[in-house]
């Protein structure tokens, strides 16, 4: 279940969202037309919007509703920056981007993408391995060592190859803590910080 907050403290923009309605009349604002669609986060209406897209979030079949409106409109403008673009995701603030951090395990350095989407795959991207979910937002691959971290508030995931004490998303800077020690290997015998010195990969 979604919950959306409409009374934002923070002027920044983090949801990329698309928003039409279930029905034309309703008695909390004027009455729109089943074709509308909207990307203002402020025109939410808990009696009558409808969710079409979260863009930070990958679709494999999208909405019916979504499907007709992006025939109506063939240019979409960012509801992030306010560029225009013709594809679903805007190549100004949809850019993937990494960078080198230190292992709590062995100190040496070790890789982390930021990716500009959520990853709701329950699968690992390197070797298709079922993931371990630390909490609602984590998730960690037993066979690369590979952590997912999620930001629940832009949904932006971190991507890091090895293990870390925190995170920090790229777009609205907050730090979140990795639970680690919340790792329950099933039937496996192994101190985690000798089998994090065996990499399965070569970085």
């Amino acid at each position: 279940m979604i919950v959306i907050t409409v009374k934002l403290n923070d002027k920044n923009t983090y949801l990329d969202i698309h928003i039409s309605t279930g029905r034309t009349q309703c008695i909390e604002h004027e009455p729109r037309n089943l074709d509308y669609c909207t990307q203002n986060i402020q025109e939410w209406c808990k009696n009558c919007s409808i969710i079409l897209q979260f863009s930070q979030i990958g679709y494999r079949t999208f909405n019916k509703y979504f499907k007709s409106y992006k025939k109506q409109y063939r240019i979409i403008k960012c509801n992030l920056c306010g560029h225009e673009t013709k594809s679903s995701l805007c190549p100004k603030c949809y850019l993937i981007s990494s960078e080198w951090i230190e292992s709590i395990s062995n100190k040496k350095p070790i890789p982390i993408v930021y990716l500009p989407q959520w990853v709701a795959s329950i699968h690992c991207t390197i070797c298709n391995q079922s993931l371990i979910l630390i909490s609602d937002c984590q998730k960690w691959c037993p066979r690369c060592f590979i952590t997912y971290i999620g930001c629940r508030y832009c949904l932006t995931t971190n991507i890091i190859f090895g293990i870390t004490e925190q995170s920090k998303c790229r777009k609205c800077r907050r730090v979140t803590i990795i639970h680690i020690k919340n790792i329950k290997l099933d039937n496996i015998n192994v101190n985690l910080t000798d089998m994090l010195d065996f990499a399965r990969f070569d970085i």
